[in-house]
């Protein structure tokens, strides 16, 4: 009986064996709910700002589907050498080649203040953020960071989908 049960279960381990060897190719970019694409920054000597943009998935199910993915921003405020912010209300105004959104940034987890922009970039806009609080607004130009990157997202998926396969 003994033997019977091992040689079954010989067969079946070669017969996971075989189905496993198949050339399936995968597309990462189906599996990811979100994808950043540009970083851009700036700071001064008590703030950093940072904006962050590409697409994810309009409404974040996680049920390993992918739905239709929509272009996003989001825009960070926090205090530099890792002082807390205040608690306080701040507006936000962000001039993307001379298009303009504004609004208020909400509290974070981190120490941080953010806001979702419906906005993506390609990485050589003109981007100005001014944002206000009580006594205080930070006002400057952000700069690509992302640009100085050694590999961009895309490129960082395609090594990763080369390696996985």
């Amino acid at each position: 009986m003994k033997k019977k049960i091992l040689i079954v279960a010989l067969f079946a381990l070669c017969l996971f064996g075989f189905v496993g060897c198949g050339k399936n190719k995968i597309n990462l970019s189906d599996y990811l709910i979100e994808q950043r694409e540009n970083l851009f920054t700036a700071h001064d000597d008590l703030y950093a700002v940072s904006f962050s943009t590409g697409t994810r998935e309009s409404d974040y199910n996680f049920d390993g589907i992918i739905n239709e993915k929509v272009p996003f921003g989001v825009l960070t405020l926090t205090r530099k050498q890792n002082l807390p912010l205040a608690n306080d209300t701040y507006t936000y105004i962000v001039t993307i080649n001379e298009q303009t959104y504004t609004g208020f940034l909400e509290k974070g987890n981190n120490n941080s203040y953010s806001a979702d922009l419906e906005v993506n970039t390609v990485g050589d806009e003109t981007i100005n953020v001014q944002i206000s609080f009580t006594g205080y607004t930070f006002n400057q130009d952000l700069t690509n960071t992302s640009s100085n990157f050694q590999v961009d997202g895309s490129t960082a998926l395609k090594i990763a989908q080369d390696e996985l396969q």
